[in-house]
């Protein structure tokens, strides 16, 4: 007989006592003879060099196997023709099946022993990756969880279950967590569950959902835990419920959402984000999940929540030891560098990061830690440290449980002990072992040690006497030593709003030697500080806020050089420090993406929105975030203004793009669409001609088109074609102008509004396409010249594009009667094929892009207050524009715009009327 696995076979481990490996060898022989089936093909298994190597290799090593392969000695024949995959379906299946003649107690005993002998030969002979163990010792739990539960659903007296599936719309939930949860299972866990009922759907069960459900989980656990001669199925552990010492082994899913967003802790938050329902009524253990989404993740960042995770496993150090890394009696588990600090370095990104990137939510801890890494958040030498490491600790897990099926993570201690875990995982000796597991131990302890506790070592902080403050802020740079002193002591006093809490004083303490450093280098240091200053006194809270400048410090410099430079920015971030949050994304410092891509993006965030409010709260939040990403490019010289304006463009475009689409459709639902009516936003002014302001409002027509005025709509709730639009127009203008509690987002001027038409916001097409005539006004052609379409419904587009072309004009003689100069923006804003149109020659590229620059940094630092410009925003300015001093970019100005002027008078002149005198 050929036995297929086994030619796959390179490598396994000898058996470390040989003498037992004979012994229950022939015990197993034994066995097989008294199965005709298997008799002939396990001698024959026995013969062959690679299958008697296997054996040794269980038999010498694994008495617990030993004893599962003489009960079941059908299994290892099965895995060396067929493979581990089949072995473990065969098992499964077996357990699944109500006709087995088997009892249910009975059936999940055996089939744990069969899963244990299939993946352990899986492992042992390398032929499968630890996922792959781990994956399948995770099945059989769930198939075991979801058959014990069905059972007692079925068995209830008085229960109206239905007899195809008695789990199904049942309302009684069993969520698995840690290992179970993330389909990590290690070979001999327990399994961490929550028993939760739906008021609902479970009353079918009687009166006392309570009394009920309890009794049914610990029927539930009797059935996995208690011993029989079979042994055990599962161990479970329920203490990870909600306040475990004082509830019951099962509470409603009302009770349990109202303890998670009243008391709910960072740990379980942690908990919950390997969380999945495994059995019982799948349906409703997804809802309560979603139901708890807002709990787990977050939408702002929480670095307060790495101060909890990093306090949990420095308990567990004092109380279990393991705070040192050596090998012999060290807890792979939780010992220092073991697989809980990987998976805590995996959890405290995803509780800081996952609320803000779907993406990261990931249950299993590898696929954790790819995301971390496609999101930039750790880097690939990090993952890939981890990721091994992972993977080396689980295989060394396993097979310390492997020997005796015993829940432990310790290594041995005695040298014999120590030689037999050394000899089962094929090292020569244990000295080889110790090497190779210490350096495992050590990478996780850098990478872990690198997040969690670089803040543990003690800074300096200036002191705290004024006399000494004052030298060491004038040592600084700082010139009103004594205004900034008494700032600086009103922080510590707890006189600033952000600073009342205790928590935020201590880390301005930690942060007082960078933050100081930070602004005193940014050129201006006194209106740096008076600038952060004013910032703290209105921000509402500053735990967080210092707490995610500990834990980046990187951003402190980018905090000064905006209290520096840019007001607004500063003001920007005063309104909404969230928006630092982001500036910790791996994109934030990369140009942004193309317009479809962001519009893309968009789209994906606002399809996760749970109703209308959320999903404006949530465009708001991702239109702030890029707006400031472009800003801060701009501000450090990272991208081409021109670029960047025209990025601001193409953010507000996909905005009003999707917020168009969205608010067409939900419209829809209830006054239908109006057969041969159509709705089209153009931007007008500088937003039209891509070169928008930061922060300033934006231009818009909107333009309508009734085939019909006298038709009406064909929703549940009709309406005329007049009011359908205007109705329509208003629920668009709230979505783009409604301030929530993510702010505002536009502040919107509407242009070509009729001025007869006091009651309308919309122009129709027909009078729009009037304006683009050529006997039109001159001044209104030039104004729709530069519009553009940004969205519309059906073909309104096309005829608006159409007659926008129209507008444009073919030579400089249609500027005559136009005061051009009276234009927005003048040269610099125009379109190119204006610009090319009215200053042919010479070439005056390089000038308009040097006052485009100057007015796109302007407005993106100052704002339209323009307020007194800085010493350090001159100083940025000089260097973004490539010139030598402040004198000579001035000089720099003035004959860029003297250039476009004469260019300007000379190509428009011949074509101005004249004064009329001699």
């Amino acid at each position: 007989m050929t036995f297929r696995t086994l030619e796959e076979i390179t490598t396994l481990p000898e058996p470390y006592d040989r003498e037992q490996a004979i012994v229950r060898r022939e015990r197993w022989l034994a066995a097989c003879d008294l199965l005709p089936e298997v008799r002939e093909v396990s001698h024959e298994l026995s013969r062959d060099a690679t299958g008697s190597a296997l054996l040794d290799a269980v038999f010498g090593n694994s008495p617990y196997l030993a004893r599962c392969l003489v009960r079941h000695p059908e299994v290892v024949s099965l895995w060396a023709s067929e493979g581990p995959e089949a072995s473990v379906r065969a098992a499964l299946e077996r357990l699944a099946r109500d006709d087995a003649g088997t009892g249910l107690v009975r059936r999940l005993r055996q089939a744990r022993a069969m899963i244990a002998v299939a993946t352990a030969l899986g492992d042992i002979s390398r032929l499968w990756h630890w996922r792959e163990v781990t994956d399948a010792l995770s099945r059989y739990a769930e198939t075991a969880c979801r058959v014990a539960t069905s059972h007692l659903l079925a068995g209830i007296p008085g229960g109206a279950a239905r007899s195809d599936d008695p789990a199904r719309e049942s309302g009684f939930i069993v969520l698995a967590l840690g290992k179970l949860g993330g389909r990590e299972l290690n070979y001999s866990s327990d399994i961490d569950l929550i028993a939760l009922w739906d008021d609902e759907r479970f009353a079918r069960f009687g009166p006392d959902s309570l009394a009920t459900s309890v009794r049914l989980v610990r029927n539930f656990v009797r059935l996995l835990q208690e011993p029989t001669a079979d042994g055990f199925a599962l161990r479970t552990d329920f203490r990870l419920r909600p306040d475990p010492g004082a509830t019951p082994l099962a509470m409603s899913v009302d009770s349990a959402e109202l303890y998670y967003e009243s008391l709910g802790q960072n740990w379980e938050r942690s908990a919950m984000i390997k969380a999945r329902p495994v059995a019982g009524d799948l349906e409703a253990g997804e809802a309560f999940l979603a139901r708890l989404r807002p709990f787990v993740w977050r939408r702002h960042l929480d670095f307060e929540a790495i101060r909890d995770i990093h306090s949990i496993r420095r308990k567990i150090h004092a109380a279990r030891g393991g705070a040192v890394v050596r090998v012999p009696g060290h807890n792979l588990k939780l010992g220092r560098g073991g697989i809980r600090e990987i998976e805590f370095l995996a959890q405290a990104h995803q509780l800081i990061f996952g609320g803000r990137n779907p993406d990261l939510r990931r249950r299993a801890t590898c696929d954790a830690l790819d995301a971390l890494c496609e999101a930039a958040l750790i880097d690939r030498q990090t993952r890939l440290d981890l990721s091994e490491a992972y993977g080396e600790l689980r295989r060394v897990e396993h097979r310390l449980q492997m020997i005796d099926n015993a829940q432990t993570h310790e290594v041995p201690v005695t040298p014999g002990r120590l030689d037999h875990v050394s000899t089962f995982l094929a090292y020569h000796d244990r000295t080889a072992f110790a090497d190779h597991l210490e350096g495992v131990l050590r990478s996780v302890e850098r990478h872990y040690s690198r997040f969690f506790e670089s803040d543990e070592q003690a800074r300096p902080v200036p002191a705290a006497q004024e006399g000494d403050l004052v030298v060491a802020l004038q040592d600084m740079g700082f010139a009103d030593t004594a205004g900034m002193a008494a700032r600086l002591g009103a922080w510590r006093a707890g006189e600033v709003r952000a600073l009342r809490h205790e928590r935020s004083r201590e880390l301005v303490e930690l942060l007082l030697p960078h933050l100081l450093t930070g602004l005193a280098a940014t050129g201006d240091p006194d209106r740096a500080l008076r600038a952060f200053h004013d910032f703290l006194c209105h921000l509402p809270a500053g735990v967080r806020f210092f707490s995610l400048l500990e834990r980046h410090p990187r951003l402190i410099d980018l905090v000064a050089g905006i209290m520096a430079t840019a007001p607004r920015l500063a003001a920007m971030l005063g309104a909404s420090p969230v928006l630092l949050d982001y500036a910790l994304a791996g994109e934030f410092s990369k140009p942004l993406p193309s317009k479809s891509l962001l519009d893309e993006d968009l789209s994906d965030n606002l399809g996760m929105a749970e109703h209308e409010e959320d999903m404006l709260d949530r465009v708001r939040r991702w239109f702030h975030d890029r707006e400031f990403r472009l800003a801060v490019r701009l501000l450090e010289g990272d991208g081409d203004p021109a670029g960047v304006v025209n990025d601001l463009a193409n953010l507000r475009d996909v905005v009003i793009g999707q917020l168009f689409c969205r608010s067409v459709a939900r419209f829809g639902e209830r006054h239908g669409s109006l057969r041969g009516g159509a709705l089209a936003i153009l931007a007008t002014g500088r937003y039209g001609r891509r070169t928008p302001a930061f922060g300033a409002a934006i231009d818009l027509a909107i333009v309508h088109h009734h085939d019909d005025p006298e038709a009406r709509s064909d929703g549940p709730r009709p309406l005329g074609a007049r009011t359908w639009t205007d109705k329509l127009v208003q629920r668009l203008m709230t979505a783009l102008t409604v301030t929530t509690n993510a702010g505002p987002l536009f502040q919107v001027r509407l242009a070509l509004v009729p001025p007869d038409r006091a009651d309308t916001r919309t122009s129709s097409l027909e009078r729009l396409q009037g304006l683009c005539l050529a006997d039109a006004p001159a001044v209104n052609r030039f104004t729709l010249a530069g519009a553009r379409v940004v969205a519309a419904t059906e073909s309104l587009g096309d005829e608006i594009d159409r007659a926008i072309a129209r507008a444009r004009p073919a030579d400089a003689s249609a500027v005559a009667g136009i005061d051009l100069q009276a234009l927005e923006g003048a040269q610099i804003d125009q379109p190119d094929w204006f610009f090319r149109l009215t200053s042919p020659s010479p070439d005056l590229s390089a000038a308009r892009d040097l006052l485009l620059c100057v007015r796109a940094f302007s407005e993106c630092a100052l704002g339209e207050a323009s307020p007194e410009p800085s010493g350090a925003f001159i100083e940025r300015l000089v260097e973004l524009t490539g010139s030598t001093d402040a004198v000579d970019l001035q000089d720099r100005l003035d004959r860029a715009r003297h250039d476009l002027d004469r260019a300007f008078a000379r190509v428009t002149q011949p074509h101005r009327p004249q004064s009329g005198l001699a």
